[in-house]
């Protein structure tokens, strides 16, 4: 959770404060254990967990460089989540969602299928939540959700992993993200 800091001097009998104020992060390291390393924004990499189809990343959907953090574990599975605040061509928050629907249907087609790779859709997933658990042949899987938070902006939330267990849950993770989500001022 984003923190201020105040610190007051006294010099000559005139009092300055200095707030030092963290920028607000979509994910806290403090939720997780084992955290080895910590990107935010520019340096995040999208959230994962699509794992090989690409149609259904973040960058298909975003413009310019979205609020995003991401996190390595010590076991080498990552965490991340990434706020899409001006999804490109104006495309409405459903719209984002049918539209990756469509791309993650069209993975599950594809030849790759064939040669070990998978995408299933998640079920018991909210209202205005789509997603998708996916693996490649080398063991590496994950799951990606994505969130319409408001009819606007979307929420891309994900792991990926080579455990036999999720990281976290999915449905803690998204939640995790949403609280981290409100802290972001909506743009116009």
């Amino acid at each position: 959770m984003g923190a201020a800091v105040v610190v007051v001097l006294v010099a000559g009998g005139v009092v300055a404060a200095l707030a030092l104020l963290r920028a607000p992060t979509l994910l806290d390291a403090d939720d997780f254990v084992g955290v080895s390393s910590i990107a935010q924004d520019a340096d995040a990499d999208p959230a994962p967990g699509w794992v090989w189809c690409d149609t259904i990343a973040p960058s298909m959907w975003e413009r310019g460089e979205p609020p995003a953090t991401s996190l390595v574990l010590d076991d080498g599975s990552t965490i991340g989540a990434t706020l899409i605040e001006r999804p490109l061509g104006g495309l409405t928050a459903g719209k984002v969602l049918s539209n990756a629907s469509a791309a993650a249907e069209s993975c599950g087609a594809s030849h790759l299928v064939d040669e070990g790779f998978a995408i299933e859709s998640l079920n018991g997933l909210a209202a205005g939540e789509v997603g998708w658990r996916s693996a490649r042949h080398d063991g590496r899987w994950g799951e990606y959700v994505l969130v319409d938070l408001d009819g606007r902006r979307v929420l891309a939330v994900g792991f990926e992993t080579e455990a036999d267990e999720a990281p976290l849950p999915i449905d803690d993770l998204v939640a995790l993200a949403r609280e981290g989500a409100e802290r972001f001022p909506r743009d116009g």
